[in-house]
């Protein structure tokens, strides 16, 4: 009954101009921006979508969705970028310490450098060289080197300075002693007619 006589009033009153609505209650037409209907004291309520709390939850909720989905591309990204290894860049410490060493007899060297001293700095100098024959001579009182020489008697005046790096200075300086009999590894920092070979150890193998 009260639906119908909502509907003869609406036919009734149509609604004037935009600034009119229907009272929802009882149909009757009032002011938009009234608080409550003159005609039965209704409440005039606007609709949830025109209500400015209704709109910053909504901003509030598509906010939080934007961040959260850039955040999780962000973390996919980092994720799956591609990991590069030190030994696929070559940069394997291991890498970078294996030389090939040029394999010569002690008495090779000497007769080069006695031949011509020249020629010897020319084909030895900064090479990898494995030197075997040689004999230590002289052992340098605060371990920093020791100098090689050969049995040959020809030779036996030439000596060889052996250059030993700190890493590995205790644990071959307590080990050699004169006349031992040793495999020198290393780089030929210096060739001269005086000062003759320097070398650079990185390993020394001891007979």
């Amino acid at each position: 009954m009260a639906e119908e006589m909502n509907n003869t009033a609406m036919q009734q009153n149509p609604v004037p101009n935009k600034n009119m609505t229907v009272c929802k209650a009882c149909g009757a037409q009032i002011a938009k921006g009234a608080k409550a209907c003159p005609a039965c004291g209704a409440k005039n309520k606007k609709p949830i979508f025109k209500r400015v709390w209704f709109w910053a939850i909504i901003v509030v909720v598509l906010l939080g969705i934007v961040i959260g989905t850039s955040g999780g591309d962000s973390d996919n990204g980092t994720a799956e970028k591609p990991k590069t290894s030190a030994s696929a860049k070559g940069d394997s410490p291991s890498a970078a310490t294996v030389k090939e060493y040029t394999q010569v007899g002690i008495d090779a060297l000497l007769s080069d450098l006695k031949e011509n001293a020249y020629n010897a700095k020319q084909t030895w100098d900064d090479q990898y060289v494995e030197i075997t024959g040689g004999y230590v001579a002289t052992i340098d009182a605060s371990g920093a080197y020791f100098s090689i020489e050969s049995k040959n008697d020809a030779y036996w005046l030439d000596t060889i300075r052996v250059d030993i790096p700190y890493d590995i200075r205790d644990s071959v300086m307590s080990q050699i002693g004169s006349d031992k009999s040793v495999t020198v590894k290393g780089k030929i920092a210096d060739v001269g007619e005086v000062i003759g070979y320097s070398v650079d150890a990185q390993e020394v193998i001891i007979h």
